[in-house]
């Protein structure tokens, strides 16, 4: 008896959980804490990667550039 792809991987993401890390091409790693969803694909490492055909679109926020202060004039 065959298993459908959902019983075997999970059921489809929580698009407003969803946050992905670009790695290269249409290549991401999955950052969700439990990843269960149909698109996330564990591996042998501590990674798990994301197979999404959108997953660019849940990329995580970059981080805002730190500021350097206004030089002072002497």
């Amino acid at each position: 008896m065959a298993t459908s792809k959902q019983e075997f991987t999970g059921s489809e993401p929580k698009l407003d959980e969803c946050r992905t890390e670009h790695l290269t091409g249409d290549f991401s790693r999955c950052l969700a804490t439990h990843p269960k969803c149909m698109y996330a694909y564990p591996t042998g490492s501590s990674y798990t990667y994301c197979l999404h055909q959108s997953n660019r679109k849940f990329e995580r926020p970059s981080p805002a550039p730190l500021s350097m202060p206004p030089k002072m004039h002497t």
